[in-house]
């Protein structure tokens, strides 16, 4: 559950550090001061879209960090456990003036997916629109689901139906090879026949290349070859004879000076190395006289060569191997056959598994559908719906999906004898929060995540009603750690807690603060809710009865539960 919340510099929030405790915790404060900023910056922490409106005006980025403890018993990710989340588990968002944002798990950084997919785990924030998603049936399918403990079917299901669907596509694609396959095998023994007679070699277009050039400037090389000849051996002032009178005249001096000696061994090998070029130009000479190349047919065969590698979308270096690999794929279509024999018995195997499983899938969610909705009904008569009834609705599609078969719809009757009607037809705002309230009072026996946030999901309602809503809240509380953004006092007195958030101005700027209230501040506080220009005695002792009120219901045996409010 979440132990610590701080944020930095996210909407109006400069800074703010929260230490939230189990049980059910209140969030109020006058509109406006910033409370559903709290949430907000949960829902970042956990992975939810950033955006650069977030960053407080003047600031360069937002911050904000989230400390749970996560209890052993909570499904996780397989991937989690490679960040030891058995001690904690800390989420951090930081998002930039620029809308780009970057996360962390225990300090590793991490995308966005991954803390929305342990967010998933370990918090579940309904917003106040959050309610609206009822009214969807595929909403109501995956609650029923999560209710009957068959998310990991219906996932498992997901993966046999991805396999149909590529089993078909592999059927359609061998289908389709094998109505063009008298095409193909005529292109692919052209282009064999094509390959097979240019035979290229590796390395053979640099080669030609090399051979081009050469032949190109061969009257230009063997020009140049025949005058370094001439400077080196062959005129009479060669360098190769200055070298020679040189060294001699320095020779015939040496025995009267060792460094002359010296000199003339040095121009003895100088003369070595003008003998080898000398050899090395006439090797190169005499190739260039004996070329017999023809530079119009090495020109020819080297755009033979690209020509053919273009068509195929090849190298060069790759057209030595592509016969082979027409070759195979000739031979593929030979066996196209048997492949798609294959195919067709693998694809009917999986049609198979697929409708016994969506058979399996739908009898098992028709037993949930039976407990839901009558564990949701109980839970209608304690939020003063008396009477009210929850049924489900199920129908078949046409054909099996990646949820199965079937089409499930919630219907509700709101008073005694009154006929059941789709849930998005009968009813109202307040309606519509406390069945999704009974709702999540029913799936709490199936599955609870650690954390529960409410986002003013108790908005158009009052009275009664919000006193039954608040102790309902108090029971997920119980169970767990609920924390609800309210304006209600009949919600905010029976939360186990109180935390204000306030809004000030101050040198020509608005922050949002908040703080725990202690019992004779949360008084005040409920008094306020309670409404009226001033806060009067009888608004204060008001306060302090329904607060009394609340403390009974969390008392062990004090019958803290959705129905206790309404009697």
């Amino acid at each position: 559950m979440l132990t610590h919340l701080a944020i930095r510099n996210l909407a109006v929030v400069d800074s703010a550090e929260l230490d939230i405790e189990p049980g059910f915790t209140a969030l109020t404060g006058e509109t406006g001061a910033g409370k559903s900023i709290l949430v907000e910056a949960l829902s970042l922490a956990t992975g939810e879209r950033a955006d650069s409106n977030q960053v407080r005006t003047g600031e360069t980025q937002a911050d904000v960090t989230a400390c749970f403890e996560v209890p052993e018993s909570t499904p996780l990710p397989e991937w989690a456990g490679d960040y030891d989340l058995a001690d904690e588990c800390i989420m951090r968002r930081v998002i930039r003036a620029d809308g780009r944002s970057r996360g962390s798990l225990n300090g590793v950084p991490v995308p966005a997916r991954r803390l929305r997919e342990l967010g998933a785990c370990i918090v579940d924030i309904s917003g106040q629109k959050a309610h609206q998603a009822l009214l969807h049936t595929g909403a109501q399918l995956r609650i029923l689901d999560e209710f009957g403990g068959l998310s990991k079917s219906v996932e498992d299901f997901s993966a046999r139906y991805e396999e149909l669907r590529e089993a078909e596509r592999e059927c359609d694609s061998l289908k389709q090879r094998a109505g063009e396959r008298a095409a193909r095998q005529d292109l692919l023994n052209s282009w064999i026949g094509e390959l097979e007679a240019l035979k290229p070699r590796a390395g053979e277009l640099e080669q030609l290349d090399r051979i081009r050039l050469r032949l190109a400037n061969r009257a230009r090389l063997l020009e140049t070859a025949g005058s370094a000849l001439d400077a080196l051996r062959e005129s009479e002032h060669s360098a190769g004879g200055a070298l020679a009178s040189a060294r001699q005249a320095l020779e015939s001096a040496g025995e009267f000076e060792p460094g002359l000696r010296e000199a003339a061994r040095l121009i003895g090998e100088s003369e070595v190395l003008v003998d080898e070029a000398v050899a090395s130009i006439q090797h190169v000479g005499m190739d260039l006289e004996e070329e017999d190349g023809n530079l119009d047919e090495v020109q020819q065969r080297r755009q033979a060569l690209l020509a053919v590698a273009r068509k195929h979308g090849s190298s060069q270096e790759e057209l030595p191997g592509l016969a082979v690999e027409l070759k195979a794929e000739k031979e593929s279509l030979e066996s196209l056959d048997e492949q798609l024999s294959r195919a067709l018995g693998r694809r009917d195997a999986l049609r198979r598994t697929t409708e016994d499983g969506a058979a399996a899938l739908s009898e098992a969610r028709r037993r949930a559908a039976t407990e839901f909705a009558r564990a949701v009904s109980d839970r209608m008569q304690g939020l003063a719906m008396e009477g009210g009834s929850l049924s489900v609705r199920f129908g078949e599609t046409d054909a099996a999906g990646r949820r199965g078969r079937d089409r499930v719809e919630f219907l509700v009757a709101l008073n005694p004898g009154q006929a059941a009607r789709p849930l998005a037809r009968c009813a109202s705002g307040g309606e519509l929060a406390r069945i999704g309230l009974a709702i999540q009072l029913a799936a709490v026996g199936a599955r609870q995540p650690p954390t529960m946030v409410f986002d003013e999901v108790d908005s158009g309602i009052g009275g009664r009603v919000a006193e039954v809503v608040g102790a309902g809240l108090a029971e997920l509380g119980e169970r767990g750690q609920v924390l609800c953004v309210t304006h209600l006092p009949q919600v905010a007195s029976q939360a186990g807690r109180q935390i204000r958030v306030s809004k000030i101005v101050r040198d020509g700027g608005t922050r949002t603060v908040s703080a725990q209230l202690a019992e004779s501040e949360r008084i005040r506080e409920v008094a306020r809710m309670l409404g009226g220009v001033e806060i009067t005695p009888r608004t204060l002792a008001h306060a302090e009865e329904m607060l009394a009120r609340g403390r009974v219901r969390q008392a062990p045996g004090g019958g803290s539960h959705a129905g206790a409010a309404g009697k």
